[in-house]
């Protein structure tokens, strides 16, 4: 499929794209067919595996959930767990 002119340089992945713009915001785009843990945890769905969703989350849980997810960042370090 053929993307419009502009449209192509808002795409949706890392590297560049629409989730580099929308991360160091707060805000995830999650793809419901790569995600669908995540938006299931989050209480978003139903989204189709073919859709997507922004989500900018407000409550702390959600955020540190998807920050060590990678799909937004913050001004504070990721806490990661300790691997025993």
């Amino acid at each position: 499929m053929q993307l419009p002119g502009s449209a192509e340089k808002y795409r949706i992945r890392r590297n560049g794209g629409a989730r580099d713009l929308l991360a160091p915001k707060g805000i995830a785009i999650l793809w419901g067919k790569g995600n669908d843990w995540l938006i299931g945890k989050l209480k978003l769905g139903p989204v189709g595996p073919d859709e997507f969703i922004s989500y900018k989350p407000t409550d702390p849980v959600e955020i540190a959930l998807l920050r060590n997810a990678l799909h937004i960042e913050t001004n504070d370090p990721p806490k990661r767990r300790k691997l025993t």
